[in-house]
């Protein structure tokens, strides 16, 4: 499983460790199966290696709108685009994938 943060730095209350500590083992594994479904695409499987490959470049390609986060838009622009991005989430749960390979 996953190490709780030391108290006092993390700016949660003791008594909050136990949901927490449980919250961190369900990230931990849901990155744990993501890394075994990952690997077995991209390494294991030569059928699903390129479907593994576009999703992946699915993923970071729908986030290019972030990365134009400068750039003067008007609201239906930025709702927009903020429509077509991954999440935050499922942008860490990929590099938490592919950092583990």
């Amino acid at each position: 499983g996953m190490a709780a943060p030391a108290p006092g730095g993390g700016g949660w209350h003791h008594e909050d460790r136990a949901v927490l500590e449980g919250g961190w083992e369900e990230v931990w594994q849901l990155q744990s199966r993501q890394r075994v479904i990952l690997t077995a695409a991209l390494f294991k499987d030569p059928a699903a290696k390129a479907a593994a490959l576009r999703w992946l470049g699915a993923v970071l390609a729908a986030n290019g709108a972030n990365a134009d986060g400068g750039k003067q838009q008007s609201p239906q622009e930025a709702m927009r685009a903020r429509q077509s991005c991954s999440s935050d989430g499922a942008l860490l749960s990929a590099a938490a994938g592919l950092l583990q390979l």
